[in-house]
């Protein structure tokens, strides 16, 4: 996960994007040596994290959060996909933005479960359903 605080230039955001999809080549290479079959990982970049004790300038902060997956379908090709992006809401007024954080938060759970399912099967040899 990459959090990016309010106020950044947009040139520190591209690069935190960056970074985020580098660790998760990281980590997915990682995965592939332990001989984990169909490994996923996920990541989250959230933009401009708002607090409600902070300053009154956090009131505008875009409070983003955009959801990425990365698989290796072919060898030695890393792609990202972007699963979707929601708001993150900022007090308990702004919960319906949680609605469009559904899309990608079930997505984000099926790769989960899917994973674990496999770790399951491959270490323990035991079937786990969520």
């Amino acid at each position: 996960m990459e959090v990016k605080m309010l106020n950044k230039h947009k040139d520190d955001i591209e690069d935190d994007t960056r970074k985020l999809l580098y660790t998760m080549k990281i980590a997915l290479n990682m995965l592939i040596h332990a001989n984990v079959q169909y490994a996923t990982v996920i990541g989250f970049l959230v933009d401009g994290i708002y607090c409600g004790k902070c300053t009154i300038s956090t009131m505008y902060a875009k409070n983003i959060c955009e959801v990425f997956t990365m698989n290796l379908e072919h060898e030695a090709i890393y792609i990202p996909k972007s699963i979707g992006q929601f708001k993150l809401p900022r007090d308990r007024l702004d919960i319906p933005a949680l609605l469009l954080a559904l899309g990608p938060l079930i997505a984000v759970k099926a790769s989960v479960s899917s994973i674990i399912h496999v770790v399951c099967l491959y270490f323990f040899s035991v079937k786990c359903d969520f």
